[in-house]
């Protein structure tokens, strides 16, 4: 919310003119770059008002409107309101001593690109992780039901699918998964 007019840079897959793939950085919107993110994997979220919030950005979005944190935190649903605020809400604050002693303090604003990426993946990484863990419910109901065996095989496949995932997902945050 904070964030959503600036500008992040993003890799790109584009053909060179032989065919072959190559990667082009290019600078794109941080509500572009979510909504790409969360649409291409088909993610939402669990919680309706994040989702209503995320469902106005998009429309937004494609109709070239670009909200403030004010539409929001002034939005006529007061429990959209109440989680734009809370998301909003500074949690820390920095001394002015700082200032005073002239040292440079990195904000968020300063790493943005990383600060984008790593939200991003780390929601991609959580709801992977979420749907691993629905998989393993399903699966110890059915593990020990000789005739659901085959659809325990096919739970199997899936999580493993999904392990893949969260590790694909991980590396792009520079995580290690062991």
């Amino acid at each position: 919310m904070n964030y959503g007019l600036y500008s992040v840079k993003s890799e790109n897959y584009q053909l060179d003119e032989k065919g072959k793939e190559q990667i082009v950085d290019v600078k794109v919107g941080v509500i572009e770059f979510i909504i790409h993110e969360l649409e291409k994997d088909e993610i939402t979220f669990e919680n309706e008002g994040l989702q209503k919030i995320y469902n106005e950005y998009k429309i937004g979005f494609k109709d070239d409107i670009f909200y403030e944190p004010k539409h929001f935190t002034q939005h006529e649903n007061q429990t959209l309101a109440k989680i734009a605020v809370d998301i909003l809400a500074e949690t820390r604050e920095l001394s002015p001593k700082w200032g005073e002693q002239k040292i440079k303090i990195n904000t968020e604003i300063d790493n943005l690109d990383r600060a984008v990426l790593e939200a991003v993946y780390s929601f991609k990484v959580a709801k992977v992780k979420f749907e691993i863990e629905k998989i393993q419910d399903q699966i110890a109901i059915l593990e020990n039901d000789d005739s659901k065996y085959s659809d325990v095989l096919a739970l199997l496949s899936q999580q493993n699918q999904l392990e893949k995932v969260k590790i694909a997902f991980s590396e792009k945050l520079g995580r290690i998964i062991i």
